[in-house]
């Protein structure tokens, strides 16, 4: 049983836990057959407040008095080599060099949203509140993503006994209007961005854009304010932005759903799933999830799910990271 060090970066926050892994046990969690990964010491640190990923995780070992002896870490963008560099800040690393600096015997990297999506088998029941549709299928495809500082979504499928997360950038496609009215809105944005994705009126920067294309006249508002002023005033300007953002966002998942025919569900993470809560059910977002033409019967069935945990992406970090190690000590 070793000690091992998880990691989950974004342009903003470095979260870091530890776990305990037993590498080489030639034992595998298999589907349905998952158990709960006990994470400790779960630590935000703020990304502005460190010069480098080396720097915050001497913070983190310094404040636990942790001595891991591996490492995953779960990071915000493509991973395609040892050195990793930040869309949305100035860090950099190279996985070797951290091995190294910290005498580990293995940095793991991985995108974070495969990390979410491989944490997906390991979460309970009462971190998850379902939005319509039937229950989920196990063995089916799983989509997740995460409306926040940006867009990231993930999937997860099984392959010859194990799960295999897919990883993408699929916040970056094109936003595609379902109504006349959305196509007036990309009109409009069209003239300040010659490309508007996805992630341009989805992530939580795209709710206030919605709100200022919606409203030309009033003054902006950050995407706390929009989500406070939509909850608690049914009839304002907020509230109207709020609810054409959900079934956008819906029709949007229900683009992913058709792509996985995601019958294992639909799982929503991030700042603003979790500030729009309590309008998930009013209808707007499975209006927009469910309108597929003849295709809809597939999102129909396929259940939404809102995740209250911020866990996630620590069990697929571990996970991922066991399977590294056994390769290793196979080797």
């Amino acid at each position: 049983m070793t000690q091992v060090l998880l990691a989950d970066i974004g342009g903003t926050n470095a979260r870091f836990a530890l776990a305990h892994a037993t590498a080489a046990s030639g034992e595998r969690t298999t589907p349905g057959q998952e158990s709960k990964p006990k994470i400790e010491a779960l630590t935000k640190l703020k990304v502005a407040n460190y010069t480098t990923p080396a720097e915050a995780i001497t913070a983190y070992l310094s404040q636990t008095g942790a001595k891991p002896t591996a490492a995953c870490i779960a990071v915000a963008g493509p991973v395609t080599g040892d050195h990793f560099h930040f869309t949305n800040s100035p860090w950099a690393f190279s996985a070797k060099g951290l091995a190294e600096q910290f005498g580990l015997s293995l940095v793991k990297v991985i995108n974070d949203y495969e990390a979410q999506a491989l944490g997906l088998p390991f979460l309970q029941p009462n971190v998850l509140t379902q939005i319509g549709g039937r229950p989920a299928e196990p063995a089916a495809p799983r989509v997740i993503l995460g409306p926040g500082t940006g867009l990231g979504i993930g999937a997860l499928v099984t392959d010859k006994g194990h799960y295999a997360a897919v990883q993408g950038e699929g916040g970056h496609i094109s936003f595609a209007p379902q109504d006349a009215f959305e196509a007036e809105l990309l009109a409009r944005y069209w003239r300040e961005h010659h490309r508007v994705s996805a992630e341009r009126l989805l992530a939580g920067f795209g709710l206030e854009a919605l709100y200022r294309l919606m409203n030309p006249d009033l003054a902006p508002m950050s995407a706390a304010d929009i989500a406070a002023q939509a909850l608690a005033e049914p009839a304002s300007p907020a509230r109207a932005v709020a609810l054409r953002y959900l079934r956008m966002l819906g029709s949007y998942m229900g683009d992913l759903c058709l792509i996985f025919t995601a019958y294992g569900g639909m799982y929503l993470t991030g700042g603003v799933a979790q500030g729009l809560k309590p309008l998930l059910a009013e209808g707007s977002l499975r209006a927009g999830f469910e309108y597929k033409g003849r295709m809809s019967h597939i999102p129909e069935r396929t259940p939404i799910f809102l995740i209250e945990t911020d866990e996630t992406p620590f069990y697929g970090a571990l996970y991922a990271l066991m399977d590294a190690l056994e390769e290793a000590a196979a080797a």
